[in-house]
Order: C-alpha cells, then sequence, then structure tokens
C-alpha cells in the first residue's frame, strides 16, 4: 500500500534502480543563505555532497522576489542595505542559477515562495518599486481592533486570502513561475493565518485583551461582507462559522493557485510547510493541511516538526491524522539547531514511521559561510544509513 502512494510521487525522487522510491532527504534553503552567483554554486555543491537529494530555494518572501518577475519587484537584499533598493536589479538570476546548478548535481530544486507575507521591517519600500504594501494596503489582514496589520522589525504583514485582487494577485506569481522555470516543484510556506504574530512589537505594552484583538485576523471589509452575505451573521454572532470561514478562503485560494500553476506546468509537485500538530493548524491557524492531502490539492507536505519536546508526539498525530493512505505524502521537516544525538533519533524514528522522508531547516544551520559544520560531516553519515538512499 505504502509504495503505491509513494509512486504517485515518483515525479519528486526517482533514483537510478527500477520502482524503487528515494526517501525525501530536503534541504531548506532561505533567501537569507545566498547574496551571489557563488553563493548558490556553493550552496548546491554542499546539498549534493552531504546526503541531500532536494533543495527547497526560496525566491519569495515578502512581496518582493529573487528572479526576474513582471508582477512583484526585486528584493532589496540583493542590492542594497535598505527597501530604498527594492526593485533594483542585481543583474543575475538566482532561480535560474539554482535550476542550472541543481540539475548539474542531480538535485530537485523546488522555488519555495512564501504565501501571504507582503512586507516586513518598519521602513516601507518606495512606492515607485510597485510593491504591493506601498501600492494596495488595501490588500492587507485588517485585525479584530479595526487596524491593518503592521510589519515589525522581525515579522510579516500579510495579504488578505479574502480579497479578490490580492488573491488574483498570487495566482499570476505562482503560475508566472511554473511557467518560466523549469522546477520540479513549488514549495509554499506562510500559508496561514499570522495568529502568532508578536503584536507587542508593533503596539508596545497594552492590556492582554487589547493584544490578543490585535493578534486576531482578518476583519478587513471584503471578508466581512462575504461572511454577511453567506450567514447572514457577524464573526461575534458565530463564532465557528468564521472560523470554518477563514480556514475555508485558505483552501479555496490553494485550488486557485494550484489550478493556475499546474495549468502552466501539470507535472509540478505543490508541498507546503504545514504545522506540525494539524488540529492546532486548523483550529489556531485555520490552516487544514490534511483536508488538502485527503482532497489531493497538496501533493506533499512538511509539518514544521521543530521542538523535542513534542516531536514524538507531532510525528504520530500527524501520520493518524492523515492515515495510512497518505503516509507516503509527508515529510517531517526537523530543526538543525539541535545535539547530533537527538537529529540522530529523529530521522530514526521518521524512518520507523515509514513516511515520504524529511526536510531540514535549515541551510545556514550547519553550513558556517558555506563551510560545513560537524553536525554537517556527521549528518552526511547518518542520511546515508538507509536503504532507499541514492
Amino acid at each position: 500500500m505504502r509504495r503505491f502512494f509513494l509512486a504517485a510521487l515518483a515525479v519528486f525522487f526517482l533514483v537510478s534502480v527500477p520502482d524503487v522510491q528515494a526517501e525525501i532527504r530536503a534541504l531548506w534553503v532561505t533567501r537569507w543563505d545566498y547574496k551571489t552567483e557563488q553563493d548558490v554554486v556553493s550552496i548546491m555543491t554542499n546539498a549534493a555532497t552531504h546526503g541531500f537529494n532536494a533543495v527547497l530555494f526560496q525566491v519569495r518572501g515578502d512581496g518582493t522576489v529573487h528572479y526576474p518577475s513582471k508582477i512583484e519587484p526585486w528584493t532589496w537584499q540583493l542590492t542594497g542595505d535598505s527597501p530604498a533598493a527594492t526593485g533594483n536589479d542585481p543583474a543575475w538570476d538566482p532561480l535560474a542559477v539554482a535550476i542550472r546548478e541543481a540539475e548539474n548535481r542531480k538535485l530537485q530544486i523546488h522555488a519555495y515562495m512564501n504565501v501571504l507575507p507582503g512586507w516586513r521591517g518598519e521602513e516601507s519600500p518606495p512606492k515607485e518599486s510597485g510593491q504591493v504594501w506601498a501600492t494596495h494596503p488595501e490588500w492587507f489582514m485588517v485585525d479584530l481592533a479595526g487596524k491593518r496589520m503592521r510589519p515589525c522589525k522581525s515579522w510579516y504583514t500579510f495579504l488578505s486570502p479574502h480579497h479578490p485582487e490580492a488573491r488574483a494577485h498570487l495566482k499570476r506569481l505562482f503560475a508566472e513561475v511554473a511557467a518560466q522555470y523549469k522546477v520540479d516543484g513549488i514549495h509554499l510556506d506562510y500559508f496561514r493565518f499570522p495568529s502568532d504574530y508578536p503584536a507587542e512589537q508593533a503596539y508596545g505594552k497594552l492590556k492582554s485583551a487589547e493584544l490578543a484583538k490585535h493578534k486576531d485576523f482578518s476583519y478587513d471589509k471584503t471578508a466581512l461582507e462575504q461572511f454577511k452575505t453567506q450567514t447572514g451573521k457577524t464573526p461575534t454572532q458565530n463564532a465557528d462559522a468564521w472560523n470554518r470561514f477563514r480556514c475555508g478562503a485558505l483552501t479555496d485560494l490553494l485550488r486557485e493557485i494550484r489550478s493556475a500553476a499546474l495549468k502552466e506546468n501539470p507535472s509540478l509537485v505543490l508541498s507546503c510547510a504545514v504545522l506540525a500538530d494539524p488540529d492546532k493548524g486548523k483550529e489556531t491557524y485555520f490552516q487544514d493541511s490534511a483536508l488538502w492531502l485527503r482532497e489531493g490539492l497538496m501533493d506533499l507536505v512538511f509539518p514544521m516538526n521543530y521542538y523535542r519536546k513534542s516531536f514524538d508526539s507531532n510525528l504520530k498525530k500527524y501520520c493518524d491524522t492523515v492515515g495510512e493512505q497518505r503516509i507516503g505524502r509527508v515529510a517531517t521537516g526537523i530543526s538543525l539547531e539541535q545535539p547530533v544525538e537527538e537529529l540522530r533519533r529523529e530521522i530514526a524514528l521518521i524512518r520507523k514511521q515509514r513516511t515520504a522522508g524529511m526536510a531540514f531547516f535549515a541551510y545556514s544551520s550547519i553550513f558556517k559561510n558555506h563551510a560545513p559544520t560537524k553536525t554537517a560531516k556527521t549528518l552526511k553519515t547518518i542520511l546515508a544509513g538507509t536503504m532507499n538512499s541514492e
């Protein structure tokens, strides 16, 4: 049974031995991990020589991108020291380089894109850059207090999944990547409501009840009108229906993104970083990842199982929730910010559970200025210890 469902993902990982499916050993590479073409070359070399067989390579962060786009501007991090440089062309294409270098090393390459974040930081981008925070503030989430979500020094402001123009913008963006680049897949992140928003950074010291209002989204005009039309109620009049409504908005947007991307490239694997506890994901962040697997809206999920105390219980709970039929579509996310022996234990537990494999967050934790740490070298040996290795 497991082989049948893993075979459905054969486009994701093919190996030289016929009818054998490789264990997924993916590595998250964030946009902070590279600034030059040589950085990308080093990243792919390190990934290929240290036991990984896929790279989740970030190309969208906060309404800016790391490839030439007709829809969103270049990120300022590639060309400057502040958001004033937003939109400046770095004269090279990080995603194209990543694809070339991954292909040369027989690595799978997935364009890793934050979905709902629209800006981050206390300084705004220049309006002439066309960046969405500067040009379309009405597209963003609104909190229970009626305030538009504010970006913070260490946090994003999110686009509302209810707003039709914001949705259309995101659909075009994912279709653009699928059409322009020969990637093996597109990997979604921050595809959830921001219930962990650090309101204290944006609003300072407030009473807990007031802070709670600034962590509850999205009460934007469009969402409230849609909900009133559907139910005849306000959110306070039917809280359960309101939560289902927000959950449904993400699922509907996912359908649209999937349709737009696969229309351009039907062989794409669509994956997502999701909450490690599926119940918390659905009830608190309105991310129904188990439903996404059941309905075939997501080909693969990466539960972000980063905490040692809850690792075992979350792994079991996620696998139990999706069931034996879909366990081959789960690749557990592991934090690299922990001792090697804990990494060894968690990898062994994942292999015992017989999921699709694992993904590691993140590159810079084990490669310092691209030099492998002791952990990287040991991890290479651990990863090699499987019958499914290439």
